[in-house]
């Protein structure tokens, strides 16, 4: 299900990551003003006495004039500079080399190949998480990741997030997207990096059975504005790859299919399939945002199909808010 989503940042938002090079550089290619004509507190003040002395009116004087914008509101006006000029796309219509503004479920961490010494590698935060269409790969400048700076040092300090034992042929992919993650504009790939497998990389590197350190922040849903360096469509499945503008957490519940509470066992339905243990199967339904819909089961993976409970699943109250926490996917 895709949401109509904002450029318009307040300052009321959880803004987790922003780059400050990538908005100097938009700022400056929109010829955005980095000031805004407002009232000013007054200066002074003009008194008038009554004739006879008794009373006095003081009255203040406006003042108008300018001051600077704060990163939020140019980060706002770059938003409305793209979609006036067509650069800004949403999904599910996206294309390369252009800017689009997502809903994501991601994690975030960083990562290196094993003992390797490129040193731009600890100099990136990833996300890695999925959309309502696509999977995602983002990557940006650690020093733009908005904390009290413990990320930075906590990256350059100890393992990384995602260490992969093994990265073979993804080197290259890896330091691409990583000079990438580094620069104001595009970077383009070379020629022998797009060729090389996103959804391999995505398997090899950023899976569970790689994750070495803790991440520097668990699974959200977050909205980014990414700049979209590829798409690889080859796996059959989307992926999409590209460094953001900004990043901010997602705190009211977003359509989408959630957790409902309800789950039952599924016993093996072969006597040859792990006669003694039972596998616990989720109900899930779709919220609309107003009702709810689609219910359905998680399904258990028995060999060589999966399995679904033969209960009934039961639909919430439509009058149940449902909690972001307990999001299943977009």
């Amino acid at each position: 299900m895709y949401l109509p989503l904002d450029w318009h940042l307040t300052k009321d938002d959880i803004l987790l990551y922003y780059s400050k090079d990538k908005l100097d550089a938009l700022v400056k290619k929109y010829a955005i003003d980095r000031t805004k004509t407002t009232i000013l507190p007054p200066k002074f003040s003009a008194s008038l006495d009554a004739k006879d002395g008794s009373k006095a009116v003081a009255a203040t004087v406006p003042f108008i004039g300018k001051r600077e914008k704060t990163d939020r509101e140019l980060l706002s006006d770059v938003g409305k500079k793209m979609q006036e000029n067509g650069q800004l796309f949403f999904e599910p219509s996206l294309r390369n080399d252009r800017f689009a503004l997502v809903l994501v479920i991601a994690k975030c961490g960083t990562m290196w190949p094993w003992a390797s010494n490129e040193t731009q590698f600890h100099h990136v935060v990833w996300w890695i998480g999925k959309t309502a269409d696509s999977t995602i790969l983002a990557y940006g400048n650690i020093a733009n990741y908005l904390d009290d700076g413990s990320a930075r040092q906590y990256a350059e300090e100890v393992k990384s997030t995602w260490w992969p034992s093994i990265s073979g042929g993804y080197n290259k992919l890896i330091k691409a997207m990583s000079n990438n993650a580094l620069s104001p504009g595009w970077e383009d790939f070379p020629g022998e990096v797009r060729l090389t497998s996103i959804n391999g990389l995505y398997e090899t590197c950023f899976n569970d059975g790689v994750v070495r350190a803790p991440y520097l922040h668990e699974r959200k849903v977050l909205e980014m504005l990414l700049r979209i360096d590829t798409i690889d469509n080859s796996s059959g499945h989307s992926m999409l790859c590209g460094s953001p503008l900004w990043v901010k957490e997602v705190v009211k519940p977003v359509p989408g299919i959630y957790y409902t509470g309800q789950y039952c066992d599924v016993p093996p339905l072969s006597p040859w399939e792990m006669r003694n243990e039972k596998l616990k199967s989720y109900a899930i339904a779709r919220w609309t945002g107003k009702d709810w819909e689609e219910p359905n089961w998680t399904p258990v993976y028995y060999s060589p199909s999966p399995h679904y409970p033969s209960e009934q699943v039961r639909l919430p109250d439509s009058s149940h808010i449902p909690n972001l926490d307990e999001i299943y996917s977009l």
